[in-house]
């Protein structure tokens, strides 16, 4: 079972990734609503990905990023970035900050679980080479 963190603050949102991404049984998910909350958990929980949406009340999800990746016990987490904002946003910028994809909102609850997967596989095998 893959453990997920997703950091959103629309509630909406949270739910319906939540509940498509356990419907699917291979995952559980915690959710946080803030920066703040979400870099605790992250640091509590140690999830196996990160899901970041990029516009958050307190924190931008590159301040959020770079927090994790100061942190030693969050560091090697891989994040996941969530966002609307593609015409502003510049991906490539993204990976560089260690983000291992971007995938964009709307997204499909019944392909996002296996975008995940895909991501976290990909991220694990390049790992090990």
């Amino acid at each position: 079972m893959l453990h997920v963190l997703h950091i959103e603050d629309q509630p909406g949102i949270r739910t319906i990734l939540r509940l498509a991404l356990q419907a699917t049984g291979q995952f559980k998910v915690d959710g946080a609503a803030t920066g703040a909350e979400g870099l605790t958990l992250a640091h509590d929980v140690k999830p196996d990905v990160i899901l970041l949406d990029y516009t958050l009340p307190d924190l931008s999800g590159d301040q959020i990023l770079e927090k994790l990746r100061a942190n030693e016990v969050t560091a090697p987490i891989p994040v996941i970035m969530l966002t609307a904002l593609t015409d502003h946003f510049d991906v490539q910028r993204r990976r560089s900050l260690g983000v291992l994809d971007v995938i964009v909102k709307p997204f499909s609850p019944r392909a996002i679980g296996g975008q995940i997967r895909d991501l976290v596989a990909a991220h694990k095998a390049a790992a090990t080479t």
